[in-house]
């Protein structure tokens, strides 16, 4: 018997007398029909995490912090398209402050799956315990703002979703959610501008870009040491080091289906067929060609710093 299925970084398998083989996409839609994630998509919801306001030592509110922009034109496109913000700090936002900030009604959810339509729905849950809970629909694509420290904007989608602790593999799946991390000092983008940039129409039928994540991978790989361990791999420039190190950079790799030191040598040959022709590749190149393909596609401008 042969089975399929789709692993959480959304590559595709069989399973064939206990051997596990990889498949192209074409030939796992044409054998299972039913996949998961593969659900038309009918509507949008985008999810605030860490986007609360803060309030000073004396109560007062910083009017400079948070990240809740007007949502008004987002929800009159299609009112089916709905909106959540998770933050504990939320606790010290007034409803009526909330909602003038975003131009709609906001409703106080009672779980994780209480989101109502027109509205902002707000969870004073943590990021974890309110994905722990939360049941995401099949015909719903997600895409999820965090503002946290520590994270950047080139930062691939799954390593986002790890660092807010979403552990379901459906948010790991490009084709079901888009995760963008921005810092705690960035000023919220206009968020319909935003997505139509990115391809997306929001209004019915709903359109979902193809998002290739292809250069988010290679900086991921090529920040988290592929480069080193390839030329210890080859013995280039008398590189060494410890079993320990290779290791550990061979576990980060795994994160992106790159499982054995071979694998990751063929990925590290591939990209510099791509990024640097018969020369070799840096890791400035890579950035270089992630922030670049961000500048074609208008992005910049929607992520300012306060």
């Amino acid at each position: 018997m042969v089975k399929y299925f789709v692993s959480k970084m959304g590559y595709f398998y069989k399973i064939v007398n206990d051997k596990k083989i990889r498949i192209s996409k074409e030939e796992y839609l044409k054998k299972n029909k039913n996949m998961k994630g593969g659900a038309p998509k009918t509507n949008i919801s985008v999810i605030f995490v860490g986007a609360a306001e803060l309030k000073k030592p004396n109560g007062s509110r910083n009017n400079k912090s948070g990240q809740i922009p007007n949502l008004m034109e987002y929800i009159r496109i299609n009112p089916e398209n709905t909106l959540i913000a998770v933050d504990p700090g939320h606790g010290n936002n007034e409803i009526p402050h909330l909602s003038n900030r975003s131009g709609i009604a906001v409703s106080m959810m009672t779980n994780p799956n209480d989101v109502k339509p027109v509205c902002l729905n707000i969870s004073y849950m943590d990021s974890q315990t309110f994905f722990r809970s939360f049941t995401p629909e099949d015909s719903t694509y997600y895409v999820i703002f965090a503002f946290y420290g520590g994270i950047g904007k080139e930062m691939p989608s799954f390593e986002v979703a790890i660092s807010i602790g979403i552990e379901n593999p459906f948010f790991y799946d490009i084709r079901n959610a888009l995760c963008l991390g921005m810092s705690c000092f960035n000023i919220s983008p206009d968020i319909t501008n935003l997505l139509k940039n990115y391809g997306f129409h929001l209004e019915k039928p709903i359109v979902i870009p193809e998002i290739d994540q292809s250069l988010e991978n290679a900086f991921y790989a090529i920040r988290s040491g592929l480069r080193i361990l390839y030329k210890v791999e080859k013995g280039e420039n008398g590189i060494s080091r410890t079993e320990e190190h290779i290791n550990e950079i061979l576990e980060l790799l795994k994160k992106i289906n790159i499982n054995t030191r071979d694998e990751a040598c063929k990925y590290y040959d591939h990209l510099k067929r791509i990024y640097g022709g018969v020369k070799d590749v840096d890791e400035g190149m890579i950035k270089d060609s992630i922030e670049k393909k961000y500048k074609m596609m208008n992005l910049h401008q929607f992520f300012r710093n306060r």
